[in-house]
């Protein structure tokens, strides 16, 4: 059989386009953008507020440009620090895009919540003492902590089933408060009760719930931080609930806080781990500032368990919501929290 030769510049030319294609491959792979964005989460109307990023181009051969999106309908800046002023009090959603020549590479967003005078600053939590599956008993630590430059007073709304209970807390500058069992130690309420906690401060504070249930001598439970809301989930904008489980080892309970002042109609839906919705949607009307929460969430969605699942939340009426999903480890009663995160398109 007699073979092509192929002559040495031949081959080096090949050699050298191929090198080529594969170096810029490799730069075009290599280019990364972070951004990093300072935005506060409260602004007054009519006055300026700070918008600023911190953009880090790597291995990027193109000019980075920025475009920072208000909410407000107002023109857009591409400054990567500015001041912008809201006109009217709300709460608005913005964005900060990075481009390399005209490809987007990076965006970062969020939430912040212009009031008509210097806020309180509101918060929502839930806390509950009952009874669960399996032998669990629930109850709910809460503590408060200021690393202001203020002394905070804080205005507490625990919203029961039987009306609201109220009350009011000093919490001086750089001290911290704990409430152990907060639905009797802080409000004074006896017996099983659950909802939803509404506080408000002069100055931010950092506001946890522990909530946990007797294991082994001990307890076992997880942490809530109070949340605003810039944490939150609105319309047009899909949460993420990852790595949700049912079966004889697991079953999982999802919740939801509305962060408005009006009801919020907010959808559930699951999926198995290759992407096929998982059972029926389930619908949620949670009044202004309560909360809900779906147990067994497979078996209340028609759903067959999995080891491997996920749940989309969205909310089809104005204002912010915020869902949680709950893992509970059946032999021990352990639960695993997961908050929801924005899911990337």
């Amino acid at each position: 059989m007699r073979q092509r030769a192929v002559g040495l510049g031949t081959l080096t030319l090949l050699a050298a386009l191929v090198a080529t294609v594969a170096i810029a491959a490799s730069a075009a792979a290599q280019c990364t953008v972070n951004i990093v964005p300072h935005v506060g989460l409260h602004a007054v109307a009519g006055q300026a507020a700070a918008f600023s990023a911190d953009v880090n181009a790597t291995n990027c051969t193109g000019t980075v440009t920025l475009d920072w999106t208000f909410g407000d309908l107002t023109p857009d800046s591409s400054q990567p620090a500015l001041a912008h002023s809201y006109a009217a009090p709300g709460i608005y959603h913005w964005e900060l895009v990075a481009t390399v020549d005209g490809a987007p590479y990076a965006t970062a967003a969020g939430v912040i919540n212009v009031a008509t005078t210097a806020p309180p600053f509101t918060y929502l939590m839930f806390i509950a003492r009952n009874s669960g599956r399996n032998n669990t008993h629930w109850s709910s630590d809460m503590s408060a902590a200021n690393l202001s430059s203020a002394d905070a007073t804080i205005n507490f709304t625990f919203k029961t089933a039987a009306g609201d209970v109220p009350a009011q807390v000093a919490l001086a500058q750089g001290k911290q408060l704990l409430w152990p069992n907060a639905t009797a130690s802080l409000f004074g309420v006896e017996g099983d009760v659950q909802g939803a906690v509404v506080a408000s401060s002069n100055t931010p504070v950092t506001i946890s719930v522990r909530s946990s249930t007797p294991f082994g001598g001990g307890t076992v439970g997880q942490e809530y931080q109070a949340v605003t809301a810039a944490n939150g989930i609105f319309k047009g904008a899909d949460g993420l609930l990852a790595d949700l489980r049912c079966g004889a080892g697991f079953r999982t309970n999802i919740g939801v806080l509305n962060l408005s002042d009006s009801e919020a109609d907010v959808q559930v839906v699951l999926y198995d781990g290759g992407g096929s919705m998982a059972g029926n949607a389930l619908f949620l009307q949670v009044p202004a500032w309560q909360w809900m929460q779906i147990t067994d969430v497979f078996a209340k969605a028609g759903a067959p368990c999995s080891t491997s699942s996920y749940a989309l939340v969205q909310v089809h009426t104005a204002g912010v919501a915020w869902a949680y999903a709950s893992v509970i480890d059946n032999a021990t009663g352990s639960p695993a929290t997961i908050a929801v995160r924005p899911a990337y398109r």
